[in-house]
């Protein structure tokens, strides 16, 4: 009989093993959307989240959003992220948002412990740029969503 961590690849079973983590999505404080259930997720596993909602319109990374979700500070930029790389990221955002967002991540030297995009997050681009840059063992994508894994 197989378990359910016996599912679960390398690189998920590093992302879930990450110090901290980061929520990137559009409506974080609808708890009938997946951004906010994945973010509840961690937060009922007791595990350090930061939630994140890109604004549409550009902002330094210095801003940070007055906006609270599940009693937490919202970031309006991933670069606001303290400790990028002890920090494992979920990512629940369109594509045309997520992937530039992720790829200026990783051509940085300082990089997220892993990224996992969710279910529809992800597209050609994406699987493009993680096999040219061999991020195999960090990206993950294509797959199942934390919260069946």
């Amino acid at each position: 009989m197989s378990t359910q961590s016996d599912m679960l690849n390398p690189a998920m079973k590093s992302f879930i093993l990450a110090p901290r983590f980061a929520v990137i999505g559009r409506i974080l404080s609808d708890p009938t959307r997946f951004d906010n259930k994945v973010l509840r997720f961690y937060l009922s596993h007791s595990l350090p989240v930061t939630p994140i909602k890109p604004q549409s319109s550009p902002q330094t990374p210095s801003q940070i959003s007055e906006e609270t979700i599940e009693g937490l500070s919202v970031l309006s930029d991933i670069a606001q992220l303290g400790d990028i790389t002890n920090t494992a990221i979920s990512v629940i955002i369109r594509p045309d948002v997520g992937v530039p967002m992720i790829k200026r991540l990783f051509t940085g030297e300082n990089q997220p412990w892993g990224v996992w995009f969710q279910p529809g997050a992800e597209n050609e681009e994406l699987d493009k740029f993680v096999k040219e840059n061999k991020l195999e063992d960090k990206v993950i994508y294509g797959g199942p969503c934390i919260l069946r894994s």
